[in-house]
């Protein structure tokens, strides 16, 4: 949740310091009377990046929030279970999606982009609850690890960068995020992230190979 809500602010958001706790930090009673609309909206939606009145309600948004990772990321839950599976291996074997990037997190960069992947479908489920979750996780995770094809070496500022750098643009006419995470963040509709275009990725090493390959050579160009 923290980076989550530094990250929306274009803010870094590598280690939780004292000097970083205005993060959390909402409106007092005085201010609050200059935004009565922000009561109003806090009343009737759930929102990482929500902002507090008077520190009213703060645990029990860190609680919902506990619950809803739990939810989504515990044994058998939403996202992690066998339903959700990466693309067949040379052998023909589909294995789960989330067990499968945990199980490969015993490099720091890849720990970092497991990282990533957290944040981003915790970002979609807190908008679009479970309207086609499936599909929206893999394209997470396609999006997200599509990094590890471009990087041999992945520090937690390559992933902030990732899912912070400016937005880029098609055309003068034609406007286009090319970063997943932005397109969340601003989607008013689920369908703007299911049919978000991930862009080919010069893959010419093979740190990616095994277990990520399958699940994104459709992505990779030489």
């Amino acid at each position: 949740m923290y980076r989550h809500r530094r990250w929306k602010k274009f803010q870094h958001a590598e280690k939780f310091i004292k000097d970083n706790i205005n993060t959390f930090q909402g409106l007092n009673k005085d201010e609050q009377k200059n935004y009565p609309n922000r009561a109003l909206g806090q009343a009737r939606y759930n929102d990482m990046a929500m902002t507090f009145i008077d520190g009213d309600g703060f645990f029990e948004y860190i609680f919902y929030y506990r619950c809803l990772y739990d939810e989504l990321f515990g044994d058998n839950s939403k996202v992690n279970n066998s339903n959700i599976c990466m693309s067949a291996d040379n052998e023909g074997t589909e294995k789960p999606l989330f067990k499968t990037l945990q199980a490969n997190t015993g490099r720091v960069g890849d720990f970092y982009l497991f990282t990533l992947f957290h944040i981003m479908v915790m970002t979609y489920y807190d908008k679009f609850g479970d309207y086609r979750l499936e599909q929206a996780v893999r394209k997470i995770a396609q999006w997200v690890y599509c990094l590890r094809l471009s990087q041999k070496r992945i520090s937690f500022a390559t992933i902030e960068n990732y899912a912070m750098k400016d937005f880029s643009y098609k055309d003068i006419e034609q406007t286009e995020l090319s970063i997943l995470y932005h397109t969340i963040c601003l989607a008013q509709r689920a369908d703007e992230i299911l049919n978000f275009r991930i862009v080919k990725v010069k893959h010419d090493f093979k740190s990616a190979d095994g277990y990520l390959m399958p699940f994104l050579k459709k992505f990779a160009s030489n």
